[in-house]
């Protein structure tokens, strides 16, 4: 049997889908900070999943919420309650103790 052709995706139904994801991946984040405190394999869990759905639909995530969790275990980083804000441009995990540099335009002026 002969495969039928894909039907091709309007540009609507496209903008539609991104529109969708975009709106999962934000929620999986808010819900992530939110269950932090209480339920930490919660939360990695959630901005795992959020990665994979951003992967899956190829979806650049901003780099402000991608700076907002570790890299190395997923654990999201909010200062003040899960980490310590100190005047250096690194930032430590409390969960796996990894560092993230980043940096920063505003260090110049």
């Amino acid at each position: 049997m002969a495969k039928r052709p894909k039907r091709e995706l309007s540009k609507r139904d496209k903008l539609s889908i991104h529109r969708q994801t975009l709106l999962r991946v934000s929620y999986l984040f808010q819900a992530s900070v939110a269950v932090a405190n209480v339920n930490p394999e919660l939360a990695i869990s959630y901005i795992r999943m959020m990665r994979s759905i951003a992967q899956k639909n190829v979806i650049r995530i901003h780099p402000e919420l991608r700076r907002s969790f570790c890299e190395h275990c997923c654990f999201p980083l909010v200062p003040g309650k899960t980490t310590a804000l100190t005047p250096t441009i690194a930032i430590r995990c409390p969960h796996c103790s990894g560092t993230s540099r980043m940096t920063s335009r505003r260090m110049n002026e």
